[in-house]
């Protein structure tokens, strides 16, 4: 069976973050879609290991507050949030917040931006729009530096059909890492450094 490869990047964008011919024949086609589809499972689960795609979806989180907070985060299944106008809609205890009262806090956690918290004991629940959206023609809001990272490990898949050796360019100095044995992790996924780097910001923090 061939390769899905990616909803949000394609060969032509491969071959052209590469600087190379790849996608040029069918087998290489086929390579190419195999190693996008790698990356991108690899970006997804560097952002969070419980997440399983990064396709726009509608979420209702409804948690009860074991103390006062200002902050909510969002489960590890259901984000990230791109911005504050993917917030649909907060409810404390039944009552709808004014959307001045929020913010988007980072892509998981939304915060009152209002002077107040969420108390203990209250009920909240919190509409919002998680992933990237792709349109018909192609376009996404998928931020440029998730996008570079999924390139950037696709494009290491394609050089290293082993998912667990990684290797790293520094000015002249290369290195080649070879991370533990898949005995150890089955479900161990590597992504280079710089695409670690660019995920900065994106990636779920350990709570």
């Amino acid at each position: 069976m061939a390769a899905i490869g990616s909803k949000f990047v394609t060969v032509a964008d491969l071959a052209a973050h590469s600087q190379s011919s790849i996608g040029s024949d069918d087998v290489s086609q086929d390579q190419a879609n195999s190693a996008i589809e790698q990356g991108e499972l690899a970006v997804i689960s560097h952002i969070s290991p419980e997440l399983d795609t990064l396709l726009e979806r509608s979420v209702t989180l409804t948690a009860r507050m074991i103390r006062d907070k200002t902050i909510i985060e969002v489960n590890e299944t259901e984000g990230p949030i791109l911005n504050a106008s993917k917030i649909t809609s907060i409810k404390v205890d039944g009552i709808l917040l004014a959307a001045s009262a929020y913010a988007r806090s980072h892509a998981w956690a939304v915060a009152r931006s209002d002077g107040e918290e969420f108390g203990k004991g209250a009920v909240v629940e919190v509409v919002y729009t998680a992933g990237f959206s792709v349109e018909s023609d192609g376009s996404t809001n998928l931020p440029n530096r998730i996008r570079r990272a999924i390139l950037t490990t696709a494009a290491d898949h394609f050089a290293n059909p082993d998912p667990r050796t990684v290797r790293e360019k520094i000015g002249d100095w290369e290195k080649e890492n070879r991370e533990a044995d898949a005995q150890e992790d089955p479900t161990l996924t590597v992504i280079p450094l710089l695409a670690q780097q660019l995920l900065r910001g994106w990636r779920r923090p350990q709570i």
